[in-house]
């Protein structure tokens, strides 16, 4: 059980709940020592991980101050309610079975032993949106209702369901009827539900599957590649060195058609790269033109300056592998498209840019116009640049 445990906190923050849950069941089974027993060896590997390594990502990426700390009831509230109306599809539900699973586990409190499961179920659900909300409640109340944490906290909640809807069952007939009838309707539900995401993930799955077969092309013909994630929307996990030792270990087909739109996401994702320092050592001349309202300048430092109320779209062209910084006055979305005399790429945030502050957009796909969005207000690229007029 221990090698298991730690294999779960390897892979996922969920194992640390569930490592929680198989505590608690050793608790009401067996007493303290047997729980103490159970989470020491998993709870011991993950705190030594966790100073030695984990803590850095931990501090970069959560942020915890007295707000979020206040916001984490609320997160976990509405991540328990959200699970049941978003479960059986009734919504508004979620308050009253939650209060009713709390007093039917405190009214039965004396069966927990014989129920561990259940009980330990509902309490690491619970436990669940808490260690969640740690990380997550700054982003909101919205967060604690995405689905991929749904899943997890219908898991855990199904096994007091069960329990509590099997009493209820054996009493009157009325409440067999009322119970078949929620049954049957949250089965519905959720047929209908997975039919409704099948066709909505279906085409974003297909252009995920060929990004990445186009950005494994590009690695495999040893294309200039300086982008971290080969498609940073929807495999954010996926990076680039993970992509690159899967085509060295051919795991990844070469025979599948890729659109040419795909190819241009796949350089958009590898190829440009906006921040600090440039990834490209020298740059090449580059033609900058303006594609809507606003006016650009072109200065004695070489620099072109852009001013317009809105956002200012620019196209560059660059001969080879190159650079331009950018510096905007107020900041805002950097956002980006590559173009080929076939196709467009979709657009790409390639970076959210500070006030005053100067990031370098690196590119090596010289043989593609890059379309730029530059935030409102005024901007000033600079480089080897040539402005070139309307």
């Amino acid at each position: 059980m221990w090698l298991l445990a730690v294999g779960g906190l390897m892979c996922s923050a969920i194992g640390i709940v569930m490592v929680g849950f198989l505590g608690i069941v050793a608790l009401l089974r067996r007493g303290w020592r047997a729980a103490l027993i159970t989470v020491s060896v998993p709870a011991t590997v993950y705190v030594a991980w966790l100073l030695a390594v984990g803590r850095h990502a931990l501090l970069a990426d959560t942020t915890v101050n007295a707000q979020t700390l206040l916001a984490i009831p609320d997160f976990a509230w509405a991540g328990l309610t959200a699970t049941i109306d978003q479960t059986t599809g009734l919504v508004g539900a979620g308050a009253i079975a939650i209060l009713g699973l709390t007093a039917w586990m405190i009214l039965r409190r004396r069966e927990a032993m014989a129920q561990s499961i259940a009980f330990a179920g509902a309490i690491a659900a619970a436990g669940f949106f808490l260690l969640d909300g740690i990380g997550r409640a700054a982003e909101g109340i919205a967060a604690a209702s995405a689905s991929r944490d749904l899943y997890v906290e219908a898991a855990l909640l199904l096994p007091i369901a069960a329990v509590v809807m099997s009493r209820l069952a054996q009493r009157a007939r009325v409440q067999q009827l009322v119970l078949l009838g929620l049954t049957g309707f949250a089965l519905v539900h959720g047929v209908n539900v997975l039919f409704d995401q099948t066709r909505m993930l279906g085409p974003i799955k297909q252009q995920e599957e060929q990004q990445i077969l186009a950005g494994a092309a590009l690695i495999r013909g040893g294309a200039t590649v300086i982008g971290t994630h080969p498609d940073v929307r929807w495999a954010s996990d996926l990076t680039t060195r993970d992509l690159a030792f899967m085509v060295r270990e051919g795991s990844v087909p070469t025979d599948v058609g890729v659109s040419s739109a795909n190819r241009l996401n796949a350089r958009l994702a590898l190829q440009v790269v906006a921040g600090s320092p440039p990834l490209v050592d020298h740059t090449s001349t580059v033609m900058l033109s303006m594609n809507c309202q606003g006016t650009a300048t072109l200065g004695a430092d070489g620099c072109v300056t852009t001013t317009a109320e809105g956002a200012v779209g620019v196209t560059l062209r660059f001969a080879g592998d190159g650079w331009v910084s950018v510096r905007s006055s107020a900041g805002g979305a950097l956002v980006a498209r590559l173009a080929a005399s076939d196709a467009i790429s979709d657009s790409l945030t390639l970076d959210r840019l500070a006030p005053g502050t100067t990031d370098y957009i690196s590119d090596t796909t010289p043989a593609d116009q890059l379309l730029l969005l530059l935030p409102p207000g005024t901007t000033t690229l600079c480089g080897d640049i040539q402005l070139q007029s309307p």
